[in-house]
């Protein structure tokens, strides 16, 4: 089957915890995409020393979309659970601005729905 010049193979979402000086390192590589199958937060956690700072390393992320927010976010309400600070300056800028947007207004500060 011949592939076009927008479509490439897929490459598996893959993470890795690695503890460091200042905490730990989420390393995040492949594609991070809803079309792909994404590790559900909890995996992560459970390899995650309590209380200790999570670094968010993007460096090796290929593709990804809005899963990834998804996962990222999920994370990351898990990690306040477990008194663990996340640290998300390591991500590529895209996500980073994604991040920020979805993030800038708590829950409880939203208007309630079907507010105009």
């Amino acid at each position: 089957m011949a592939t076009t010049l927008n479509e490439r193979p897929t490459t598996p979402a893959r993470w890795r915890v690695v503890a460091d000086d200042d905490g730990q390192t989420l390393a995040l590589t492949g594609d991070w995409t809803l079309a792909g199958e994404l590790p559900a937060p909890r995996q992560v956690t459970a390899e995650l020393a309590r209380g200790a700072r999570l670094h968010l390393d993007g460096a090796g992320l290929e593709r990804w979309d809005t899963g990834l927010m998804v996962f990222l976010l999920q994370l990351e309400r898990a990690c306040r659970e477990l008194g663990i600070a996340v640290d998300a300056s390591g991500l590529p800028p895209g996500v980073q601005r994604l991040h920020r947007l979805a993030t800038a207004v708590s829950p409880a500060a939203a208007p309630p729905s079907g507010a105009r």
